[in-house]
Formats: C-alpha cells, structure tokens, sequence
C-alpha cells in the first residue's frame, strides 16, 4: 500500500511540472507575439522622421520665414542637412544674397552648403505627411530655386509613400545652370497612394561654389469636385452661387491680381480669406455670395504591416557621383535610420549586403570613423544569417544597439563587384519566322529555353507586337501584324497573349501569358488566330544620300550604326501606326529618327550605346567632329559620351564628356564634339553613350531622341558596304560555279575517254572471234587463207560422214573397228588424192601450202563408244 502511495506521488510530481513547464512555454510564446503584435502597431505611433504620428493635411505652403513648416531632414540615409539661412551664404562667388518672398536679406531660405561636402553627396529634406483629398486628384508641386556659382549640379523631386513601401518615384530631375535669380519649378502627379510625402534632394558639385538654395515651396491638391479646408486650392468650374446667381467674372473685382485670367467667373477663395469658395454676384456693386460647392470627406488610410513595406528596412547609401558599389547600409528601426558597426563583420555577411545592393559580390571591406556617418543602430555581429540566405532580409538582428565606441571602432563600409553578372531571365524567346511568301515574312515561331516550340496565339497581337518580335529578330520593325502564309503544321501555341508598349527591344519586356505545358499538347491555335507578321528589314545599302553611317537623318535605317543596351535605341520612321511621342514627332521637319524610352517602371541605371561601322580618315577632311541633333522630353536622362576606338585595339579615347543641359528639354537641340585626330592608317569606331543615372521608377515615361547625325572627317570603309559585300558575293557564287563546271568537264572527258577505250576493246574482241584465230596473223590479204576463192577443204578436213552413217542414215551410228579402220584408210587415199586435185594454177591468189599446217583436224567421235544398237 506503501509503495502505490510512493508511485501516485512521483507521477502526480512529474505531471505538475510537465504541466507547469507547458504553461511556462506557451506564456512566452505569448509574450513574444504579444510584442511583435505591439510593435507593428506601435511602429506608425512612435517618434519617427517620417512622422508617422503627426496628423496629415491636404496641403503645405512654405517659405522659410518662421520654421521649416513641418519640413524634415532625412537624417542618416543622405550625407548631410539642408541649412535654413538669410542673407548671403558664407561662400564668396556662389548663392543667393536674398529670398524670394521678400526679396531682402532678412527673408529665410533653404540651401545645401557646398564647400563642407564632396562632389556627388546629397541631402534629403521630406515634407511634412499630406493627404489626397480623392482619389485620383493631381497634385501640384512648386518651388523657386537659386542656382549660381561654378559646377552647380542637380535638384530631384520625389514623392514617396513611407507608410507602405521604401520605393522613390521620381517627379522632377532640374540639371542646374548658374543664374542669379530664381527659378519656378512645377511638376505634377497623381498619388499611388492616399497618404504620401514629398522629398526635394540636392546634388553637391564639382566646385565649392555650387551652392543651391529653395524657397517658396507648395505642395497643393488641384481640387475640382470637392474643397478642402477653406477651399483655397479649389479649382472646379461651377460658376453660380449657392443662391443661384450667376457669378462675374474675377477681371472685373478687386481680386483680379490673385485670381488668374484662367479661372474666368468660377468660384474661388483667393488669399483663404473666407471659409469657402465665393464669388461676385452684383453688377452695379460688389457683393460676394459663397457658392454651392461640396467639402470633400477625409480619406481613410489605409492599413499596413510595416513602414516602409518591411519588418527592417534597408537602404544602400553611396555617393551619386563617384563610384556607386562603393557605401555602407542603413537600417531603419525604432523609427530613425542608422549605421551597422564594423564589429564583427565577416565576408558572408559583405556578399549578402553586396547582393542586396544589387552588385554580384563583395570585392573588400573599409571602415569610416563613427560619427561621420551619423547614428549607429547595430553591431555586424547581431545581424545573424544562414547558409541559404540570398540577400540582407533573410537575416535577423538578434539585439539592437551598438557598443562601438569613437576609439577604433568604424562603421562598416563595403566596395562590391560592380561588373555584376547579367541575371538569365526566367523565360528566354528565341523567334524565327517560317511558312512565308519570303524571308521576311510568316507565321512567329518561338522557342522558350531552348526546350519548348511552338506559335503565338493572335490574343492581344497587334503592330506594336509586331514591332517588338521584327526588332529581336534583327529587323527595324513591321510592316504588318498580319502576314500571308503556306504552312498547315502543328499550331501549338506556347505563348497565349502578348501585350507590348511598342518601344521595348524584345518579347520578355511584354507582358505574356505562357501556355501551361500541360495542356498546350492539347490544344491548337486556329489559322485565323495564329500570330504572323511581315518585317522591314531597311535599306541596307549604307552609301546612298542620308543613309550613309557619316551621314545619317535614319530616314531609311540606323544607317549600319549598332545598338546596345536594355532599355535600347529603337527606330521611328514617321509612321504613326508605330509608337512614337508625339511631342517629338510635332516639332520634326522629316518626321525620322530613333529614341530611347525609359518605363516609368525601370529602376535601374541606363547605358544606351550607339557603335559606329569600321571607318577611316578623310584624307581631304582636316576637321574631325561628331555631332547631331537631340530632344528630351523629361531631365532623367543626364549624360553623354563621345568616344572612339580602333578596330584592333580594346582601348576607348574620349572625344566628349559632358551633361545634357535642360535647353533640349521639349525641343531640339545640335550637341558637337571636340576636335579629334585618329590615325590615318587605322580603322576607327565612333561610340555614342546616353546615360540615366537614375535608380527607381518615375510617374511617367520618358524619352531622349536623335537625328542627322554627322562624322566630319570620316569616311565609310568600302569593305563593309552593302555592294560591296554583293560584288563579293557574286565573286565567290562565280568562281564557285566556274570551278564545279571544270570539274564537270573533266569528269565528263574521262567517261568519254574511257567510252571510246572499252569500244575499241570490243572491236579488237570481235575482230579475233571472227578470225577463229588466237593471234593476229599478217595483214597482207595476199595471204590470208580467208581471200582464197577455193571452196576445196583443208588437205586433212576428214569426209563428211562415214559409209557406214550414209547406209543407216543415222548420225549416231558407227562402224566397228574394222570398217573404221578402212574408212581411216579411204579417207587418207581421199586426201592425197584430193590434195593433188587442188593444184590450180589458175588461181593465183592462193599460194599456199596446205601441208604447211601442221595441226590436222582430228574426229571428235574416234574415242567415243559405239552407241547401242537400235532394235529392228
């Protein structure tokens, strides 16, 4: 009884704790969700430089006069602050002396000090959090700016949704030129999102003195079918008031200097001076009457998990100037951004950071003294990654803050692998054409990794397919979508729809629909739905007027010039069926030329290459320049490069270097090179680089154009031109032709040769028979027995049959020994006397002497047996 107590106690024991111990771990699991659950909702209540936790508004109107209007550094993620200042900056030779608003030195401004920082670092200033009143609503952004000095740079606008996502779009992009006075900038947007931010980023330059200053900055909705607050930004055009007047027109009150001619007699409230939209309703008097227009509902906004779209955020910050895989990474957390120390770094963690940067690996570490570099949130040590991470957010911050200290300690700095290795996309197109009329035309066949055949079904296939499936093939773009073709093969389609913009270089840059390859087997496209087309190759001869590569208005081609790159340089021949921007298209003479479109989707750089065909030195020309004409339709593309390079030679020479100015902006612009000199006696290429340094995507297209391009000085190597290569073409086809046709005749007199030798034999063969004879006898025909007129047998030619035969009458019957012997012996008396019977002198041809042959005729029948003898 004892011993069942002592055993009930012991597992009453070890329940208890078991129980205690699951308690225990199911409080902390708790516990932690609990705190993660806190800190996703606590992240947009918190402290934060995007000021998560101030109220947004409709709109801000600034000028630096009292404060900063709610306007915020972005500390930590640029290099350093924008300064608010009055007066002169302490910069001799570059600046404003004066704002804008009043125009004297105790107005407020806003500037970025060069001479403190390097060429290519930036500030960050954000606005305070603003609201779209709908959606839908376009928001207007406005600012004077000052730009005067040496190497002024560059001033972007971005509108960002930090309570969403990490991603900036950019507005605006200004390439600066020193003026003393301000200027207006504008853009415009509609918002992805209800709540949003703007940030304005100045760029340092070259020089010390490139200081830029902004003041009078707005942010303001373009209200039409509501108003917000007192409806200062309400621009509708209901023009009655609310008791039904009609209202006057605003040129006629006392508020026509704030009201512009534009808004004629629609209601406004000019200065926000009363609490709604109002007009002038009284002919002879003014009487102001509000008017019947509607106050917009506040938005909601709409929820999300995390600011900035992730559990911890990251950017890579590097110098927009210099080398950019050279940087460190920021992480934001607890509502600011910092710096990760340099203590307990290793290399897998370098490569993450690399790959995250979007560079392929690390290539070494540095290391910056703390405190230049701002706040420091994390030691290298607390960010924990696995074997199979792939970039920096597969990895967890075991514990925020850092112990590193001013003494040592270094924030660390990478320099990444910038030859990044080009990513195989998922899906890679192989096209060719097949079943057409000609080489040109028929049904688009494609090949996806080199694995799967098959056609394009017509769903969603239009010109502007065309264009891009005729340009991956090699060809300037389509004459039609539609083309005639012969094939009746399998039709199974391996791509279900396309749809493409018009400007992209290939089909992966569409948007497609693969065929599942379970059931493509299965199903076949029609003919009438099956996608052809009928590509334009060109003009291919590269030496007629306007078509030659040293001048060229690509009227007819890219006149043997090369493209590279992604996004590249596509060709528009003035058709409008074709996608062109009509801005550009409005403004040209010849309505020809090729342009580079950049998606307002792209976020990467662009390197769009034009490479030359082989030429050579004009030896009559002694000006050597390149030059053409371009038009911008948006700032983002901000660089050109002229080069060269010979043809045995891996080795580039700079011709020019310089930044697209905002003069091409809208219109067409002529850039020229410098003066250059290539060696006479080597062959040369002309390289032509446009670049956008830009990274993320902008709120529209944007697109940089060319044409009459001209190489002075060059001339075009015969050896690549188009009749040329046809004459050598010809060259070859012909001594190809002439050389099988000798080998034909040849072969030809060999077989007659051995004809006429196999014919000879054969005579010479019957010739012998006919003679009887095993040699050649001579061919004196006086004695040749055959001539001789005898018709008496040779002396031993036995007698024809046997006494005994002629008494029988039977072939086969012989005699007996006896009369054989007798008839031997009659036949040797018939031939002697035969013989002295052929003695015939009047036969004079025929002298010879038989006796002389010493080859008798012997019986074949002397040996045989007798036959059997026959029954009577």
């Amino acid at each position: 009884m004892d011993r069942l107590a002592a055993k009930l106690r012991w597992i009453l024991l070890v329940t208890l704790i078991f129980l205690a111990l699951t308690i225990s771990a199911s409080h902390h699991s708790h516990e932690d969700l609990s705190h993660l659950e806190r800190f996703k909702r606590s992240a947009f209540d918190m402290p934060s430089v995007y000021n998560f936790s101030v109220p947004a508004v409709y709109y801000t109107k600034c000028n630096f006069d009292h404060g900063t209007c709610g306007w915020n550094q972005l500390k930590d993620v640029d290099f350093f602050d924008w300064k608010r200042h009055n007066g002169s900056t302490s910069t001799a030779g570059t600046g404003p002396n004066y704002d804008h608003t009043l125009k004297n030195d105790s107005g407020y401004y806003m500037y970025i000090d060069a001479i403190q920082n390097a060429y290519g670092q930036f500030a960050d200033m954000i606005s305070p959090p603003l609201l779209s009143p709908v959606t839908g609503t376009k928001i207007q952004v406005l600012f004077y700016y000052y730009a005067y000095g040496k190497g002024v740079e560059e001033l972007s606008v971005y509108v960002i949704y930090p309570r969403y996502e990490i991603t900036k779009y950019l507005l605006k992009s200004i390439p600066l030129t020193s003026k003393q006075n301000w200027v207006l900038v504008t853009a415009t947007f509609i918002p992805k999102y209800t709540a949003y931010q703007v940030l304005v980023r100045g760029i340092v330059g070259v020089d010390s003195a490139s200081e830029v200053a902004i003041d009078d900055i707005s942010v303001t909705p373009i209200e039409t079918s509501c108003y917000t607050g007192n409806g200062e930004m309400y621009r509708g055009n209901i023009s009655v008031s609310a008791s039904g007047y009609t209202c006057r027109f605003w040129y006629n009150t006392n508020y026509s200097f704030y009201v512009p001619p534009q808004s004629k007699n629609y209601c406004r409230n000019p200065t926000g001076a009363h609490d709604k939209p109002w007009c002038a309703i009284s002919i002879n008097s003014f009487v102001r009457e509000s008017c019947k227009v509607s106050k917009c509902v506040r938005p909601t906004i709409a929820k999300s998990s995390y600011p900035l779209g992730s559990p911890v955020p990251k950017i890579f910050v590097t110098n927009l100037r210099s080398d950019r895989s050279y940087g460190h990474f920021v992480m934001y957390h607890n509502g600011q951004w910092g710096s990760i120390c340099s203590r307990g770094f290793n290399i897998s963690l370098g490569k993450l950071m690399c790959k995250s940067a979007g560079f392929d690996d690390l290539l070494y570490r540095t290391g910056s003294l703390i405190g230049y570099y701002g706040l420091v949130l994390v030691d290298a040590s607390e960010i924990q990654c696995n074997s199979s991470s792939t970039s920096l957010d597969d990895c967890v911050v075991q514990k925020w803050g850092s112990n590193c200290s001013y003494r040592g300690d270094t924030v660390a700095m990478i320099t990444c692998d910038n030859r990044t290795a080009v990513k195989p996309p998922k899906y890679r197109y192989n096209l060719s054409l097949t079943g057409g009329r000609n080489l040109t035309s028929g049904i688009v066949r494609v090949n996806i990794n080199n694995n799967l055949n098959g056609i394009i079904c017509l769903t969603s296939w239009n010109l502007n397919a065309a264009d891009v499936a005729c340009r991956q093939m090699g060809y300037l773009n389509a004459y039609s979508s539609r083309a005639s073709f012969s094939i009746n093969s399998a039709r199974v389609p391996v791509i279900q729809s396309i749809n493409c913009t018009g400007y992209e270089s290939s089909i992966d840059q569409c948007q497609l629909t693969i065929v599942n390859s379970t059931s493509s087997s299965s199903f076949l496209c029609p003919l009438s739905e099956t996608a052809s087309v009928s590509c334009n190759p060109g003009l291919e001869s590269y030496t007629s007027y306007n078509n030659r590569p040293t001048d060229c208005t690509f009227q007819y081609s890219f006149c043997d010039w090369k493209v590279n790159g992604t996004p590249s340089w596509t060709w528009y021949g003035g058709d409008s069926r074709h996608y062109y921007f009509p801005q550009i298209s409005s403004t040209m003479t010849d309505s020809s030329y090729i342009q580079l479109v950049r998606p307002q989707e792209w976020t990467k750089p662009i390197n769009a290459i034009l490479t030359s065909p082989p030429l050579q030195q004009d030896s009559n020309s002694y000006n050597f320049q390149i030059s053409y004409k371009y038009y911008l339709t948006d700032t983002i593309f901000n660089k050109m490069k002229m080069q060269y390079k010979y043809t045995d030679s891996i080795y580039t020479y700079s011709i020019s270097d310089f930044d697209i100015t905002g003069k091409a902006l809208n219109s067409w612009q002529r850039a020229t090179s410098r003066t250059y000199t290539p060696a006479s006696n080597r062959k040369y290429q002309i390289i032509i680089t446009v670049q956008s340094t830009h990274e993320g995507p902008t709120t529209s297209d944007a697109a940089i154009a060319i044409n009459d391009l001209n190489v002075n000085g060059a001339k075009y190597n015969p050896s690549n031109s188009y009749a040329t290569d046809i004459i050598i073409r010809i060259s070859i086809g012909c001594g190809v032709a002439i050389t099988l046709l000798l080998i034909y005749v040849a072969v030809a007199f060999m077989i007659k040769q051995r004809r006429a030798r196999a014919r000879r034999l054969q005579v010479q063969q019957n010739n012998l028979l006919s003679s009887g004879r095993t040699q050649l006898l001579n061919n004196n025909t006086t004695n040749d027995p055959m001539n001789c007129r005898d018709s008496q047998p040779p002396p031993s030619y036995p007698s024809v049959a046997t006494n005994r035969q002629l008494e029988t009458g039977d072939p086969n019957t012989t005699s007996s020994p006896a009369s054989g012997e007798a008839s031997a012996n009659d036949n040797e008396k018939g031939t002697n006397s035969s013989q002295s019977k052929i003695t015939d002198t009047s036969n004079t041809n025929c002298n010879i002497q038989y006796s002389n042959l010493n080859t008798p005729y012997r019986n074949p029948n002397e040996n045989l047996p007798p036959p059997p003898a026959y029954r009577q």
